[in-house]
C-alpha cells in the first residue's frame, strides 16, 4: 500500500486546493482519533477555517457520531478507498449544496493506514463545481 512518502501533493497542483490528509492516531484502549495534517485552500475556504494541526474532534460538533468519521474509520480498518457523493451531512459550509469525496487509505509501513488522503469536489448553489 502506498504511504505518504508516495505522495507529493504539490506535483499534481490542478487538485491541490480540493485535498486534505488526514492523520490517523491510534491510541489503545482509547478510540481512534483525526487530525488535519493538510488542508487545500477551496477545502478551508468552504469551511471558513483552516484547521491544519488540528483533531476532528475538537473542531467538529458531534463529531463522535458523524458519518465523516464512521468513512475514515472504515478506509483505516479496512484498507480500503471509500467514495461518496451526495448533501453535506456534516458541518456547515459556505453556499455548497453538494459534494463529491473521495477517501484513499496511505501507510507509511506499507501495512498500517496512518493517513487518509481525501478529495473533495463541491457542487455550490447554482450548480458550479468547484
Amino acid at each position: 500500500m502506498p504511504g505518504r512518502q508516495h505522495v507529493n501533493p504539490l506535483e499534481i497542483p490542478q487538485l491541490l486546493a480540493n485535498i486534505w490528509l488526514v492523520d490517523a492516531l491510534r491510541a489503545t484502549p482509547a478510540p481512534m482519533r483525526f487530525r488535519y495534517w493538510l488542508l487545500g485552500t477551496r477545502v478551508a475556504q468552504t469551511f471558513k477555517n483552516d484547521m491544519t494541526g488540528r483533531y476532528l474532534d475538537e473542531v467538529h460538533p458531534d463529531f463522535a457520531n458523524n458519518p465523516m468519521r464512521r468513512y475514515l474509520e472504515e478506509v483505516v480498518e479496512l484498507h480500503i478507498p471509500t467514495w461518496r457523493k451526495g448533501k453535506p451531512n456534516v458541518w456547515p459550509t459556505s453556499g455548497m449544496i453538494q459534494l463529491e469525496r473521495l477517501y484513499l487509505p496511505l501507510a507509511s509501513n506499507g501495512s498500517e493506514v496512518d493517513l487518509v488522503l481525501g478529495f473533495t469536489l463541491f457542487t455550490l448553489q447554482g450548480g458550479r463545481e468547484v
